[in-house]
């Protein structure tokens, strides 16, 4: 996160994300699934998610190659974690018994 290059990429590629809801560019999020990509926002942690279209348009970005705001995106995913272990725990095993099962494949 120190490179100069990849902070003004990975900020420019947030930016779009942020502005078009990942459709130009995609968001920076934790999936807790085996697959890649999910339409179920309960099974989502994204960085710095908009909370309303003035936001996504207007408000101010986190920026990922920032410690601090990268640490409250971890916190979030931690907590998005416990919560589905709490409340989805069958599903959150099956998904961690295919993910185990890649360490074979």
């Amino acid at each position: 996160y120190e490179d100069t290059k990849l902070a003004e990429t990975m900020a420019m590629n947030h930016k779009y994300s942020r502005l078009t809801g990942g459709w130009l560019s995609p968001q920076f999020k934790v999936v807790f699934s085996a697959s890649a990509k999910t339409n179920d926002s309960k099974l989502e942690a994204v960085f710095d998610a908009p909370t309303g279209a003035w936001d996504q348009a207007f408000g101010t970005r986190k920026v990922f190659t920032n410690k601090d705001d990268r640490m409250v995106f971890v916190g979030k995913i931690a907590e998005r974690f416990n919560k589905l272990m709490k409340e989805e725990r069958y599903y959150m095993d099956s998904e961690l018994r295919k993910i185990h099962g890649w360490l074979n494949a």
